[in-house]
């Protein structure tokens, strides 16, 4: 069974005809958007397969210690307008200040590799993909 085409969903609606030119395109991208990417691999039998995230991204913590989201946390309820919170909301701002802090310590945001050659990333892939094919 031959792969004939990826599509990256959420960012492109075209469809990629090569692995390397799709990772490429994410690569490039300027959206931000890498944490809603999901890559799908098309067959020509018309069955598709979608390739785990954890091949191409990962996740980063939003905070590098309590004290940076404590006063991430304080600087964000200070400039709340009529008690609602302006910016990315990490943690409910009714909760009590130490579950907010738990829920942003949690956090995690979703990155690609890019500490790794995107070749060596489409090998992972392609690897990945030889080992889950889907029956004919």
């Amino acid at each position: 069974m031959t792969i004939f085409a990826f599509r990256i969903f959420d960012i492109f609606p075209q469809p990629f005809y090569t692995l390397l030119s799709a990772l490429e395109a994410l690569h490039s991208d300027s959206s931000g958007m890498e944490h809603t990417a999901q890559i799908v691999a098309y067959y020509t039998d018309g069955k598709q397969l979608i390739v785990p995230s954890e091949l191409y991204t990962y996740q980063k913590s939003r905070f590098k210690s309590t004290d940076e989201a404590s006063a991430w946390l304080k600087n964000r309820n200070e400039k709340a307008v009529n008690g609602r919170p302006l910016g990315i909301l990490v943690a409910k701002p009714n909760d009590t200040f130490e579950k907010q802090l738990v829920d942003a310590m949690s956090v995690k945001d979703v990155r690609l590799i890019k500490d790794k050659p995107v070749a060596s990333i489409v090998s992972d892939i392609e690897d990945w993909l030889a080992e889950n094919q889907l029956g004919s």
